[in-house]
């Protein structure tokens, strides 16, 4: 998206905002768009990406605040993930209004991809298996191909991990 801005000279429009609460958890307020009025949703991909700067900072300041903040953002990551046999996928329930055709529910790859890094992070920190084993679940999600409720699309020659995962973005 940024390229493509760049490439014709153009800003990149922002119609959302991010905040955080008192947790430290990230959430993003979304104006409307195209018809469609999410407003404010945690969204996975936010929410990893703060557990991943939390763990940075934390890493150079060890403050107690920031590991609080990380591992309130790494709870948020487990009790939001959606279990589908020997996988773990993040479904949005609500509708994007950058991309109208794409209806509730999909998964997303760039989630999924966050969140392993965040999770890898909190084993580090912590030693638990357990976020070894998030992580391991979550890579099995990008097997799962789009038309099964995954964000994998596959043809004859290669696998794309989509951002926004629906039926309706295939070509």
């Amino acid at each position: 998206r940024e390229g493509f801005y760049f490439a014709t000279n153009d800003s990149i429009p922002c119609y959302h905002k991010t905040y955080v609460d008192d947790s430290g958890i990230p959430f993003v307020y979304y104006e409307e768009l195209n018809g469609i009025k999410p407003g404010k949703k945690y969204n996975p991909t936010s929410v990893a990406t703060y557990a991943k700067e939390y763990y940075t900072e934390l890493i150079k300041s060890k403050g107690f605040v920031t590991k609080r903040k990380f591992f309130n953002c790494i709870e948020w990551l487990e009790k939001n993930i959606h279990e589908e046999g020997n996988c773990l996928l993040y479904q949005f329930n609500w509708q994007q209004p950058f991309y109208p055709e794409i209806k509730p529910t999909y998964a997303s790859g760039l989630s999924s991809g966050l969140a392993m890094e965040a999770f890898i992070d909190a084993y580090l920190l912590s030693g638990s298996e357990k976020y070894i084993s998030l992580s391991k679940k979550l890579l099995n999600g990008f097997y799962v191909p789009i038309q099964n409720g995954g964000f994998t699309y596959v043809d004859a020659t290669e696998m794309w991990f989509e951002e926004y995962a629906h039926e309706n973005t295939k070509t």
